[in-house]
């Protein structure tokens, strides 16, 4: 039989932690402590070979400043949200994460395996839940709050609240690119999965994530163009389809299988009634306003730690009351970057952005370029959503940070 060990026990509380990700987030929250105590009782039992030489420095005082600033601002304004202070500890403890993956003798990308076979499992149920739902009512489609959507959709994103769009999509988008990046599977299998994961993302995913990969994929051709021409055939098939994508969406544009994407051809055609309406798509413009505004209206300075939600409140009732409804039931910024900014000023924005610079340049030299490209994406996605206010999205950013920024003379296991 073999013996249990310390890092043993600690490689399967990582796969806990990433597998509870689709769970509810106390549930994750305690796998991702557990996973961090056993590392500080591997980092205590060898400390005479613990070397910081093993710690990235950039990225590792990054994540340290961008903690700090979080309890700068936390003291700084009584009005600071306890809660999103509180989540905002993994990047306190992520120079444990990335000396443990730095250092670790196991096969990681077993790890990154089980997060990607745990993701299609959740997928499938989740879409056998919905056909199911579908046969018993009889029906494609549900009404809620006079609007049509299709049963297969609104059931799957609704029937428990922690399977939202926004980080389902997040982890099936990482899923297919370490499909394609660490090609775990043999390669019929590699591409029947990856249609059923582009499937998920792109007819029924979050549309802020296929905006991101769609306008990432536009960068990236183009700056691998630039350094090697072969890639110029690539841009021009991609943007051909995405000329037929769009030009399809338009046409077909009243259906309700387009609607959630067409709706952005009102912003030119009908742009009186873009302010009127309170749809998903409207009051993220009307939030991009008010934002906009809080932002100019700043400091630039440290003002508090998750208080931009009631900052844009306050802008929406002192400013805009008069000028368009506002009917939602939060006031998330939609814009991490926004975010950042009204609660950080310009360092808390240069921090995330240097951040981001940091990884996409270390994957690049590492010619990890599927995964050069996922960040490349979810910088993007940060724009549209503020994925590093949530716990999920912050242990999906951390964990992943962690596990794929090396060290140029580390070595990954593939």
């Amino acid at each position: 039989m073999k013996k249990i060990t310390l890092e043993k026990v600690s490689y399967i509380l990582a796969g806990a932690a990433f597998i509870s990700l689709h769970i509810k987030e106390n549930i994750n929250s305690i796998f991702f402590v557990s996973f961090i105590l056993s590392i500080l009782s591997i980092v205590i039992i060898n400390r005479k070979s613990f070397s910081l030489s093993e710690i990235p420095k950039t990225p590792t005082l990054l994540m340290l400043g961008y903690y700090i600033i979080g309890v700068v601002g936390f003291y700084a304004n009584p009005e600071s949200d306890n809660n999103y202070f509180i989540r905002l500890i993994p990047f306190f403890v992520s120079p444990l994460l990335f000396y443990y993956f730095n250092t670790s003798t196991f096969n990681l990308s077993r790890l990154l395996k089980l997060y990607v076979i745990t993701n299609l499992l959740v997928l499938f149920v989740l879409d056998i839940w919905a056909i199911i739902d579908m046969i018993k009512n009889n029906s494609l489609y549900v009404m809620v709050e006079n609007r049509e959507y299709y049963r297969f959709l609104y059931t799957r994103y609704t029937r428990l609240e922690y399977f939202n769009p926004i980080y389902l999509s997040a982890y099936t988008f990482l899923s297919s690119v370490l499909i394609l990046q660490y090609k775990f599977f043999n390669k019929r299998t590699r591409w029947i999965i990856l249609g059923y994961t582009l499937f998920h993302l792109f007819i029924i995913g979050s549309r802020a994530t296929v905006i991101s990969i769609l306008f990432g994929s536009i960068i990236f051709l183009l700056f691998a163009s630039i350094k090697n021409r072969r890639y110029f055939k690539y841009l021009g098939i991609f943007s051909i389809s995405l000329f037929l994508l769009i030009s399809t969406a338009y046409i077909y544009r009243d259906t309700l299988f387009f609607n959630r994407y067409s709706q952005v051809f009102e912003w030119y055609k009908k742009k009186e009634i873009v302010l009127e309406r309170n749809y998903s798509i409207n009051n993220r413009i009307k939030i991009y306003i008010l934002g906009s505004s809080a932002c100019s209206e700043s400091s630039g300075l440290i003002y508090g730690t998750g208080v931009a939600e009631k900052e844009i409140k306050k802008t929406y009732y002192n400013k805009f009351e008069d000028k368009f409804p506002f009917k939602t039931q939060t006031y998330n910024t939609h814009n991490q970057y926004i975010n950042n900014f009204i609660d950080w000023g310009y360092i808390g924005v240069i921090l995330l952005i240097w951040l981001l610079v940091c990884i996409i340049w270390n994957n690049s030299k590492q010619k990890l370029m599927w995964i050069t490209f996922f960040w490349l994406c979810f910088s993007i996605l940060l724009t549209m959503e503020s994925v590093l206010f949530r716990h999920k999205g912050i242990i999906l950013f951390i964990l992943h940070y962690t596990i794929l920024f090396q060290q140029p003379q580390s070595k990954k296991q593939h």
